[in-house]
This record gives structure tokens, C-alpha cells and sequence, in this order.
């Protein structure tokens, strides 16, 4: 019988220390973390670029680059060729650019960066 007790309590400090290690990670991880809006932009839905990866704003903050694969086609089997494409931050009244439409062999871009000189050239 003390043998029974002594497992049944081990096991229950166990798990109340296991429940406690998992609440004190997901405390200090920030998952019960309360996120306040602070945007004071606007936002414009871009419905030309099927499948965005990733968006890098140019240095001067006047463009963004978006590379984008069509996924969801690929996965249908029709093999869409990607795009990096060009936006104006300043005029989102202009359609993004294709900055890769006329490149001859199959592309798919995954994630974009951008290198900067220190001129400022790149």
C-alpha cells in the first residue's frame, strides 16, 4: 500500500511540475500577451499577385518588392512560373510591376532581400 501512495504522489508532483514548466514557457514566450494596434497607415489589397512570399521595403521607402509562386496552381499541376514584382508605396493607385515577366526560363522565387552599397548603391 506504501507503495501505491508513494507512485500516486510522484506521479502528481510530476505533473504539477510538468503543468508549471509549460505555463512558465508559454508566460515568458509571451503567448498570453495582450498585442495593442498601433498601425496608422492604410492598407491595400493587391489581388494581381497570386501566392506573395515575402515583401522587402526598398531602403528610401518608396517601393516594396513582393516575390510570389503560384502555389496553389503548382500543387494543381499547372506550373506557373513566379515573379518578383515592383509596387509604389507613394501611389497605390499604380498596379504592381512584373520586374521578372521576360526572364526565358522557369522561376520560383522564394523570399526576397535586397543589398545596399555603402554609397548607397546596389
Amino acid at each position: 500500500m506504501k507503495l501505491l501512495h508513494f507512485l500516486f504522489y510522484g506521479f502528481m508532483i510530476l505533473l504539477v511540475l510538468c503543468v508549471g514548466g509549460a505555463v512558465y514557457v508559454l508566460v515568458k514566450t509571451g503567448q498570453f500577451a495582450t498585442i495593442e494596434p498601433n498601425f496608422t497607415g492604410h492598407c491595400v489589397a493587391l489581388n494581381d499577385i497570386a501566392g506573395p512570399e515575402d515583401i522587402l521595403i526598398h531602403p528610401s521607402g518608396d517601393f516594396a518588392f513582393i516575390s510570389s509562386t503560384n502555389r496553389l496552381a503548382s500543387m494543381a499541376g499547372n506550373d506557373i512560373s513566379g515573379a518578383i514584382y515592383s509596387y509604389d508605396l507613394k501611389n497605390s493607385n499604380k498596379d504592381p510591376v512584373n520586374l521578372t515577366g521576360d526572364l526565358g526560363f522557369d522561376f520560383h522565387p522564394l523570399g526576397i532581400s535586397f543589398f545596399s552599397n555603402a554609397d548607397g548603391t546596389g
